[in-house]
């Protein structure tokens, strides 16, 4: 599958589940104004969606490609199957969801503020912390995020986002060109 591709879309049906092998996808929710809701990143080993395993019927939210991907298709009735009679697989299950609420409740309980340079700033550290790769003394994120992208995750508008990072690359704190991050040690 290619950046770009969807490998589903919010309130299609929810017949698979599937495996991230080898490169990264965007999931975002969006309202009924087509208005984006809710945007975060899967990474290599991630098995999702998890939401509607027991018993959904439709997906929550689209995923897309955000570069060449490796995913195993899985038929949902099969995972559901595994989920009544594999126990270690539903532990595993329970693992996974139990690291994915932590997740949000860290990036909900940082970014409850008011001022909207802050939110930015806090968003980019859980970015950093959840994604990047060290390579040279810095840390680099290995997807590409766009300003609306990072805009939605932080709960501001464009032109906010876009002046957070002017300014944190005016102080060497971040290098942000053609949609790759890379945080300076003293970064974020």
């Amino acid at each position: 599958m290619r950046a770009g591709q969807s490998l589903f879309d919010q309130m299609d049906d929810l017949n698979h589940l599937y495996c991230l092998m080898d490169g990264h996808i965007k999931i975002q929710s969006f309202d009924q104004h087509a208005e984006p809701t809710f945007l975060s990143y899967l990474t290599p080993g991630s098995i999702f969606p998890i939401r509607g395993l027991k018993s959904g019927s439709y997906h929550h939210y689209r995923a897309e490609a955000i570069c060449t991907l490796k995913v195993i298709v899985l038929p949902v009735e099969l995972m559901r199957g595994f989920v009544i009679s594999n126990h270690q697989f539903t532990l595993a299950v329970l693992d996974r969801m139990e690291l994915v609420l932590r997740s949000t409740e860290k990036m909900m309980k940082r970014t409850v503020t008011s001022c909207a340079k802050l939110r930015v700033e806090q968003s980019l550290q859980v970015i950093r912390e959840k994604y990047a790769d060290s390579e040279n003394g810095q840390e680099r994120i290995p997807f590409k995020i766009t300003i609306k992208d990072l805009a939605t995750i932080s709960g501001t508008t464009r032109e906010t986002t876009g002046l957070v990072l002017k300014d944190l690359k005016s102080d060497n704190r971040l290098k942000y060109q053609k949609k790759m991050m890379c945080f300076a040690m003293n970064g974020v």
